[in-house]
């Protein structure tokens, strides 16, 4: 899987002969269709990324006023205190944010991967996507095997056609 900063459909390269509307189309259709489960990644995401920024702030406090500062009347006397303690939250934010994003990211190439894979013939697993769909129906150009859309819970859009 090639890595793309804003772009995550392009890090599947069966979704490169497709153009960005397409592709953004693809994305939308997978995050539709599996919205149960983006629900569950959301809430169990989000009490992560709180319980992880809850355990970083009590060692940035704990690390601040037990080891950098050991006492009230250093941190009064200190013109950095206040410094320190700003930055220190600010990572800790800064890496909650990151690891939420992480787990979106991690979501949204497992909806994608599943969305690719259901879009294979039955036969011999080749990519229907991008095919001409016939009555529902798609005909396969490696094996001539004709796949029923509606029997694998796919629309005619999924595949891009």
């Amino acid at each position: 899987m090639r890595i793309h900063w804003n772009k995550v459909y392009r890090a599947f390269p069966e979704l490169d002969r497709f153009d960005d509307r397409q592709c953004v189309d693809f994305i939308r259709f997978a995050s539709e269709k599996f919205w149960v489960s983006r629900v569950f990644y959301t809430i169990v995401g989000v009490a992560f990324c709180i319980t992880l920024l809850i355990a970083l702030l009590v060692g940035e406090n704990f690390l601040l006023r037990s080891v950098l500062f050991p006492n009230r009347a250093v941190q009064i006397r200190s013109n950095s205190f206040d410094v320190w303690h700003a930055m220190a939250v600010g990572v800790c934010v800064f890496a909650t944010l990151l690891c939420g994003l992480y787990i979106r990211d991690r979501w949204l190439r497992w909806a994608v991967s599943t969305q690719i894979v259901a879009a294979r013939c039955l036969n011999c697993q080749y990519s229907l996507l991008g095919l001409i769909v016939e009555n529902g129906e798609v005909l396969c150009p490696e094996c001539g095997h004709r796949t029923d859309l509606a029997a694998q819970g796919l629309k005619a859009e999924e595949l891009l056609a």
